[in-house]
């Protein structure tokens, strides 16, 4: 088997796929012992598997969804005006500081 390693390696290498023997070998150990979800990049599902809300204390959640439910019959308002109507509506209810907000990036 470590032959037929060996030799996959340099064919796909040739082929311009650079690949390691050692990488074939975790390869084939990982579908050995779980199968197709264990060639998965699990990165890419980490966050798939999130609430559509992603880490976000779901306090600051809830705020934001009652501040946009209450702007629905007003005008066009902004972004930012959504944002701080929900951060002052956190602190009243929670204590200023204590729900954690993301960054404004």
């Amino acid at each position: 088997m470590n032959e037929r390693l060996v030799a996959k390696a340099a064919e796909l290498t040739a082929a311009g796929n650079e690949v390691s023997e050692r990488t074939l070998f975790r390869l084939r150990t990982k579908w050995r012992d779980e199968g197709l979800w264990g060639l998965v990049d699990r990165r890419a599902t980490r966050f798939s598997m999130a609430p559509g809300t992603g880490r976000v204390d779901e306090r600051l959640v809830e705020a934001v969804l009652e501040v946009l439910t209450a702007q629905e019959d007003s005008s066009t308002g902004t972004r930012t005006r959504v944002i701080r109507q929900a951060e002052k509506l956190v602190a009243e209810r929670h204590g200023e500081g204590t729900v954690p907000l993301p960054a404004t990036a």
